[in-house]
């Protein structure tokens, strides 16, 4: 067992980003950080006008995309009814001290 602080990757599966399709972002934002207590991470508005916004739990454990669609396209017809998760993976590194080990945060 090695003493001192060794990088380390992991290849497991890690949730990073979930895209929420909402119909009024403003109004989804003060829910997600006024009632749940998230914390702003982007807010972002386009030169064309359009707006990212992500926000994130107290954890950290993820990133919540809350997009608008167009109204004129199929992403805008999944407000309110089938929900579709879109994961991205990630490689995380992280500082252990002593074994190797897979980092779980």
């Amino acid at each position: 067992m090695a003493t001192s602080a060794s990088t380390c990757w992991t290849d497991r599966p890690v949730l990073h980003d979930v895209i929420i399709f909402v119909r009024d972002q403003d109004r989804s934002l003060r829910f997600y950080v006024d009632q749940l207590g998230f914390k702003l991470i982007v807010d972002h508005r386009f030169e064309n006008g359009e707006r990212w916004i992500e926000v994130a739990p107290p954890d950290g454990s993820a990133n919540l995309a809350l997009v608008a669609p167009k109204p004129d396209t199929d992403a805008f017809k999944l407000i309110g009814g089938d929900r579709w998760i879109f994961i991205s993976y990630r490689r995380r590194q992280c500082q252990v001290q002593g074994m190797d080990r897979a980092c779980l945060t």
